[in-house]
């Protein structure tokens, strides 16, 4: 890890072995950003070389949220974290690292992977209960393990800004075509019937030539109707270079076999389907699953967010 990792990690707390880190203090308060694809929740917390940008976005599929933390943080490390004092800690991956612009210099990226407040669930299409208020108002404080080394963000309670991700993420939904009031009562959510390790290959990993592109993480989403048919592809993070978007919708669509969303009433509803595909390095999760080389045996590094890009568009079914 490289010295600047090092050194807010060392600042912002001890090893994991030794006494609990004084929690970094937030700087500013939370900011939503509604978007078509996503909700993104933001806050930075400290300040030099302990500054940290935290993000939790929402791609739609029930409380599953994607944490993502900036800061002066470089290089590739395992990571896990979870919400104090309940939470659950994640499973820890291979953090991916990437940069973003922010007031004239670059900042690392972690992506340190994807759980509902209490640390319940790693796939975001599992249907869980939702986490109630008074479970939310209880969490305050966000501990994020990278490597050997812990930092603890000072969140406050975590009520309110679960309820703003909420609300974006039903209108978000609503303007999917569907009800998010059905959806948030889904008894389960459209399913692989196939493998879906297999979606996507070695094989299919394209040469970009000169362009130099070797590397793109994408989020998609599929919708899904009440047969189970997969009938469009939507790019959700604007992060992906648009080929490797259009690349992977193209191999969902053609690939993914799918039995449909079940309602509240047992029939089955329509629907969307979440992944999560890494080019170029490792798959960290395609839709939670066991991670799977594709492309290539290099560390994972994720494509620097561009946060003006507008959403691509959909692939439809053929």
């Amino acid at each position: 890890m490289a010295a600047m990792a090092a050194t807010l990690l060392t600042t912002a707390s001890p090893a994991l072995a030794g006494a609990p880190p004084a929690p970094v203090p937030a700087t500013t308060d939370w900011s939503l950003s509604a978007e078509p694809e996503r909700c993104v929740l933001s806050r930075d917390f400290g300040a030099g070389k302990t500054f940290v940008r935290l993000r939790l976005t929402s791609y739609g599929a029930g409380e599953w949220f994607e944490v993502d933390a900036f800061g002066n943080m470089h290089g590739v490390s395992v990571a896990s974290f979870r919400f104090l004092p309940d939470g659950k800690p994640t499973p820890r991956i291979a953090a991916a690292w990437g940069s973003t612009p922010y007031n004239r210099r670059s900042l690392g990226g972690w992506m340190i992977g994807g759980s509902d407040l209490l640390g319940r669930v790693a796939d975001m299409n599992e249907v869980l209960p939702l986490v109630t208020a008074v479970q939310a108002e209880a969490q305050h404080a966000l501990a994020i393990d990278i490597g050997t080394k812990r930092f603890v963000l000072d969140t406050g309670p975590m009520a309110a800004p679960l309820e703003q991700l909420r609300a974006c993420r039903a209108d978000m939904v609503r303007g999917w075509g569907l009800d998010p009031e059905v959806q948030s009562r889904l008894k389960s959510r459209p399913q692989p019937v196939n493998d879906r390790t297999r979606w996507f290959t070695t094989a299919d990993f394209p040469s970009f030539g000169a362009s130099g592109i070797q590397s793109g993480q994408v989020f998609f989403r599929l919708m899904v109707d009440e047969q189970g048919q997969a009938t469009s592809c939507h790019v959700q993070n604007e992060a992906a270079e648009e080929r490797l978007g259009q690349l992977t919708c193209k191999l969902a669509l053609r690939r993914a076999k799918l039995q449909p969303a079940i309602g509240a009433d047992g029939a089955a509803v329509a629907s969307t389907y979440a992944g999560v595909v890494t080019w170029g390095g490792v798959v960290l999760r395609v839709s939670g699953g066991e991670a799977a080389p594709v492309g290539g045996e290099s560390a994972t590094v994720v494509t620097a967010p561009v946060w003006d890009r507008p959403p691509l568009e959909p692939i439809k079914r053929p």
